[in-house]
């Protein structure tokens, strides 16, 4: 918007005749040449000066809000301009300006109290394309796309390009399926996994379906059970082994299914490939090896439940309810429990001799080569745990929407992020760099740790 000074002469002379300085209007008219000039003609509401000057000021108090809104991350201020920002699909340019301002970050400075931000496009990239909460999300093993799957049955495939300069772009037209497109019923999307060679991907479903892409092109789909499907995994043979609520195991490949058992137990939680032969399946209180060739062979009954299964190094380790791990080495003969909380384990992270635990108290204990370390009192439950690949960072997301960043090495909590929406999941791309928040609005929140110092 631009005002001429002739404009501004027949406003201030429209302000003197309000205010009856007939004298003063009249003498202005004259010095200007207002009355000679063909803008004499425009009509002039009431009060007109004196709106543009009140609407000049309050642009000017809120560009100053905003100069220092943008030195306060935690500003409320800061927060509805981010929440402004985040409705803007992501181009190209956005995607540059959000990551250089990523660098402002500093994760850690020794002596200093750890920070505390909120989850916004000054410290992450959103991503938008989802209709529904995002429910799953899973990196490429090249960490060049990112497939997320959400509510709506939707899948979005987020492709990241990288540039010379060490900076990543997102493409603005990311690849979309609808596995469950013509379906009536619940559609969302709970599992994803990707093959070990990134050319396969599957896709597991709330109504037992399983789904096998190659290359963006259906492959094949799996339809044995009706129960959500809730764990996926490929070996290095481009086998899927896959579990669902009901107990149903499946193997497949070459597009179409190889075998299927149903171990007991109503609430399968996890399944698992152990050097890419044998796989092992967690139900309840029960834990199986088992042979694609032959029946499940039970290895463990548990007095509680087993929430989830993961390897630390060639050891099998389970989170139990009671609070416990128990540590299994080959041939998973021997077991070794260890009471790490008080209360039920509800997520847990393993690379190589490193494990993380969190619990439903919020307790976080850190175990390195049998060492545990209590990391975090007990608050929120931690719902996800995440280490990174590099093994430098671990990653926990809270029931109380927040995530927080330790460091493995120092054994301390280096910076916190408070989430305006509750978190569903986080995972860590293959080469270290970034990390992947679903969330319940829709969104992506993908941050940059090559800007993280």
């Amino acid at each position: 918007m631009c005002i001429s000074s002739d404009e501004i002469n027949l406003l201030i002379q429209n302000y003197l005749q309000e205010l009856n300085y007939d004298h003063t209007s009249f003498s202005f008219g004259c010095e200007s040449k207002i009355p000679s000039n063909p803008i004499a003609e425009r009509d002039v509401p009431p009060g007109s000066l004196v709106y543009l000057v009140q609407k000049g000021i309050m642009y000017a108090q809120m560009e100053a809000a905003a100069e220092e809104a943008s030195m306060q991350q935690e500003s409320m201020f800061m927060q509805h301009l981010n929440n402004l920002k985040s409705g803007v699909r992501q181009s190209m340019e956005i995607a540059e300006e959000l990551l250089l301002q990523t660098q402002k970050i500093k994760i850690f400075s020794p002596g200093e109290k750890p920070n505390e931000y909120y989850l916004s496009s000054q410290s992450s990239l959103f991503l938008e394309g989802h209709q529904g909460p995002v429910t799953a999300s899973a990196w490429s093993p090249d960490s060049k796309f990112l497939a997320t799957g959400s509510t709506d049955g939707r899948v979005i495939l987020w492709e990241f390009l990288r540039a010379k300069d060490e900076l990543c772009y997102v493409n603005d037209n990311p690849v979309e399926f609808f596995p469950l497109q013509a379906l009536i019923g619940p559609k969302d999307i709970t599992s994803l996994a990707w093959s070990l060679n990134g050319e396969f991907l599957a896709v597991g479903t709330f109504c037992g379906s399983i789904i096998v892409y190659q290359k963006g092109t259906e492959l094949y789909r799996l339809t044995e059970s009706l129960s959500p499907v809730v764990s996926l995994s490929f070996n290095s043979k481009n086998l899927l082994i896959s579990g669902n609520a009901d107990g149903t195991v499946i193997y497949s490949g070459q597009n179409m299914p190889i075998s299927k058992f149903q171990i007991e137990g109503n609430d399968l939680v996890d399944v698992l490939w152990y050097k890419n032969e044998e796989a092992f399946a967690a139900s309840e209180k029960f834990l199986y090896k088992l042979n694609r060739n032959g029946k499940p062979q039970q290895l463990l009954r548990h007095t509680h439940n087993i929430n989830q299964i993961v390897f630390s190094d060639d050891k099998l380790v389970l989170a139990t309810t009671s609070g416990e791990i128990i540590a299994l080495d080959p041939p998973f003969s021997n077991q070794i429990a260890e009471k790490l909380h008080t209360s039920e384990i509800y997520s847990i992270a393993a690379l190589k001799d490193t494990i993380a635990t969190g619990s439903k108290k919020g307790s976080l204990v850190l175990t390195i080569a049998g060492d545990s370390t209590e990391l975090d009192s007990p608050q929120y439950p931690i719902t996800s745990i995440a280490i990174q690949p590099s093994g430098k960072y671990l990653v926990t997301a809270s029931a109380c929407d927040c995530i927080k960043i330790y460091s493995i090495e120092q054994k301390e909590l280096l910076v916190s992020f408070l989430s305006q929406s509750p978190i569903n999941g986080i995972s860590w791309s293959p080469d270290s760099r970034f990390l992947a928040v679903t969330l319940h609005s829709n969104q992506v929140s993908v941050m940059d740790f090559f800007h993280l110092y």
